[in-house]
């Protein structure tokens, strides 16, 4: 049997965070009563080829697509197989991106590998180059840290030069390994 202690530092507690212009939060009641602005502010982003374009498994095709994925996104939440959590502009009241963190049981059962939790990632085009993410996944990571989760990987495209810049910056690094046709890296920090 585990001490007290191990089991709760196991269990992935949701992240809320903000700056002046971000909030980091997970889905909830607010998104609930605001579902049609949700539904297209996420489709203004996986809804758009070129946002998708690395990733182009998770494109949707409409606007209901985007309903059923927040359906799965409450039912992992619940399942304990994946947090999704969404970025906000705070002024503007619009989900601008997401972050999923996916716990090692899921990521045993998808890529073989035990015991690390995977970060994905995405935000909206008109936002890119501005550092937004490079902030994002770094509060991200040292929240997951202070959880006491320390391995942490994320899968991206060998030709998606800006998100392998984000995750070096942040101290992922390439372990030279190919999954799906992902390159594989780890935090080494």
């Amino acid at each position: 049997m585990q001490p007290l202690e191990i089991i709760i530092m196991n269990k992935f507690i949701p992240i809320r965070l903000e700056s002046d212009l971000i909030e980091i939060h997970p889905l909830g009641e607010r998104e609930f009563r605001e579902m049609v602005r949700v539904v297209n502010d996420l489709y203004e982003i996986l809804g758009d080829a070129e946002t998708m374009k690395f990733i182009p498994e998770k494109l949707v095709k409409d606007r209901q697509e985007i309903e059923l994925r927040l359906i799965g996104f409450v039912s992992n939440y619940e399942k304990e197989e994946g947090f999704t959590h969404f970025l906000s502009h705070k002024k503007y009241n619009k989900i601008i991106g997401g972050i999923n963190i996916i716990p090692p049981k899921k990521i045993k059962i998808a890529y073989n590998i035990s015991d690390e939790w995977f970060i994905e990632y995405y935000l909206n085009k008109t936002l890119w180059g501005k550092g937004i993410i490079s902030g994002v996944l770094n509060a991200i990571v040292k929240n997951m840290q202070n959880q006491g989760i320390n391995k942490i990987s994320a899968l991206c495209h060998p030709d998606n030069i800006a998100s392998i810049h984000i995750l070096n910056k942040i101290g992922f690094k390439d372990i030279e390994t190919m999954i799906l046709g992902q390159k594989y890296y780890r935090l080494i920090k």
